[in-house]
């Protein structure tokens, strides 16, 4: 209250508000009316004279309870504690304003309060006028923005994310401890922060790359900003970040005033994509090696056999019925292994062809695969008296076709090869689809393995050893078949994998393809 209008109020004072005294205007309406919570007490006893409507709402009490009662009596307070320390003030003589207070409210709680006394001397007598303005929400709001800046600032310090905003009309920018660690610096070091702190530390190459996807999120013509490049660090090297923001203020013509965002450390996501390109590249170059080398296979290392076999040919010609059993022996080696040589060399040129034939992938029917792989076994398969059984459903898929019918000629015929003696070969070839994937199980009854035998399988030229029950010696072959079928599906992003329960207890080959509804209509890459 001013002067003017104690003087006002003097009249009510003089009649001792709250004893039965009329209070006129305007004191009347200002302590009647006001939101402020107030209470007209007498110093001396402490008792209370007057209250207002707001007090008493908030407080839960009514007015005959609270007049003629002290604070303690009423239980204004919400804790001894709280009561003792406004006492120790008001008898000290403090001059309480906008002492923060813990007051009771209805239903046990408690309600937040900024008080302020105010001591009237009117004609002889002293009044104490209190005011307590409710701050709960407030408070309420603070401790909640305070809590949820403690969350953000856990997140930030968590994820180790620097952030940056930017003022754009004055250019004054705002970085966080991180983001001065990030470059080697501190924020000390940095001052006065600004844009140019920033954009002297984007490296040269990168500068105008970044400045032209700034300034189209700057003109609306993309919804968020969104860059990598690299920031010069204090030591002298350059540190990768993938800088993200966007505009948070803008005048009513839609002008930007404002920017946000973060800075994240990419740094080592980079080095490993550098080393992968680098190991991208000497796979390129060791595909182009190995294209010389089946090159080599087919022209320049298989001319010298040839010459050996030839030469070993005129010889048997000539020399027939002069040699003894012993040369002849001697010979027939030096035939047999120059033809076994040339096949074997035939057989790995083929294996490093796979991939490399330019077929497109398309979308066949799977069982069609099937269908013409059996077609080619027709004769293995009725001189065995084979039964080949198929199961599930056989979906359409995007594959290079004369591959995957390969795949399938080869894993038969390699279960008729190493069938058991003197029994019939039973194969059943199950087809299953799920979650996007397609799988094949080629069950047999035939020679099996020992399971720790089966990497062994899938190795070019990898036969098992005679004498385990496995492969053997008996079938012919050179131990490339396996090897391509495992080439040819890891070509189209699948797997083969094989399992059998020991020598004489069959085998089960299982491959797995990912299910691509839609052609690809390029050639397949190298596998290498």
């Amino acid at each position: 209250m001013n002067r003017g209008q104690r003087k006002r109020a003097s009249p009510a004072l003089d009649g001792a508000p709250g004893a039965g005294a009329g209070s006129p205007e305007p004191f009347e309406t200002i302590f009647r009316t006001s939101d402020t919570l107030m209470l007209l007490t007498d110093p001396g006893t402490g008792r209370i004279l007057d209250i207002n409507t707001a007090a008493l709402k908030a407080l839960g009490q009514t007015r005959d309870a609270v007049i003629g009662r002290t604070s303690v009596e009423i239980g204004l307070f919400a804790s001894p504690e709280a009561r003792d320390s406004f006492v120790r003030d008001l008898l000290g003589g403090e001059d309480i304003r906008h002492k923060e207070v813990v007051l009771s409210s209805p239903g046990g709680g408690v309600l937040m309060g900024e008080m302020t006394k105010e001591v009237l001397h009117e004609r002889g007598r002293t009044f104490l006028l209190v005011a307590i303005h409710d701050i709960s929400r407030q408070r309420s709001l603070v401790e909640a923005l305070e809590a949820e800046r403690r969350r953000l600032e856990n997140i930030i310090e968590g994820t180790q994310v620097a952030t940056w905003e930017w003022e754009i009309d004055s250019g004054a920018c705002a970085f966080n401890s991180l983001w001065a660690a990030m470059v080697g610096e501190t924020l000390l070091d940095l001052k006065p922060i600004t844009l140019a702190t920033w954009e002297e530390r984007v490296h040269p190459e990168d500068r105008p790359r970044v400045l032209d996807v700034l300034n189209q999120h700057l003109k609306g013509q993309t919804p968020r900003y969104e860059c990598e490049y690299r920031l010069r660090h204090r030591a002298g090297g350059w540190v990768w970040v993938l800088d993200r923001g966007k505009v948070i203020e803008q005048t009513a013509e839609g002008r930007p005033l404002r920017m946000a965002g973060t800075h994240l450390d990419i740094t080592e996501r980079k080095q490993a994509e550098e080393a992968a390109q680098r190991s991208r590249v000497e796979l390129l170059r060791s595909n182009a090696d190995l294209e010389q080398f089946a090159l080599a296979i087919s022209h320049d290392l298989r001319q010298p056999l040839r010459m050996i076999a030839s030469y070993a040919g005129l010889l048997e010609r000539r020399l027939t019925g002069r040699m003894n059993g012993e040369e002849e022996e001697f010979l027939g080696y030096i035939l047999d292994g120059a033809v076994r040589m040339d096949q074997m060399l035939l057989s790995l040129l083929d294996y490093s062809r796979v991939g490399r034939g330019g077929a497109a992938c398309l979308v066949v029917d799977t069982r069609a695969l099937v269908d013409e792989a059996q077609h080619f076994l027709r004769p293995v398969i009725e001189e065995t008296r084979a039964s080949v059984t198929t199961i599930g459903p056989w979906p359409r898929t995007c594959v290079r076709r004369d591959e995957l019918v390969r795949v399938f000629q080869n894993l038969i015929g390699n279960a008729l090869k190493y069938r058991c003696p003197n029994t019939a070969p039973v194969l059943t070839l199950t087809s299953t689809v799920g979650e996007g994937r397609w799988s094949v199980s080629l069950q047999d009854n035939g020679l099996g393995f020992a399971p720790e035998e089966k990497d062994t399988l899938f190795r070019v030229f990898g036969r098992l050893n005679p004498g385990t029950g496995g492969l053997g010696d008996g079938p012919e072959g050179f131990g490339i078949g396996l090897a391509v079928c495992r080439r040819i599906l890891e070509g189209h992003s699948g797997t083969l994998e094989a399992a059998s329960d020991g020598p004489g207890r069959g085998s089960t080959f299982t491959f797995t393809l990912p299910l691509r509804h839609t052609p690809c209509g390029t050639a397949p890459r190298a596998v290498g």
